[in-house]
């Protein structure tokens, strides 16, 4: 594991597929406060985070079929 994202009992329930670059990895996960967003990770736990809260609340954003081209993350 490199960070717990949803400490305790719960998942993360990383879902909606990733996309891996030369240096991060972007995946979809979920803790009960925000929901599912976009995250980033190094593959360290330091340099694990989210990226934003695309929308607010605890339904998430739920990001998934992502790809990067030319630089730049594409989601839906």
């Amino acid at each position: 594991m490199v960070h717990d994202i949803a400490s305790g009992a719960l998942s993360s329930f990383p879902n909606g597929g990733y996309a891996t670059g030369s240096r991060h990895t972007y995946f979809s996960a979920q803790q009960s406060a925000t929901g599912s967003q976009l995250w980033v990770s190094d593959g360290t736990t330091v340099g694990t985070s989210m990226v934003a809260a695309l929308l607010s609340g605890s339904a998430g954003s739920a990001p998934s079929q992502m790809m990067l081209s030319g630089g730049r993350l594409m989601f839906a």
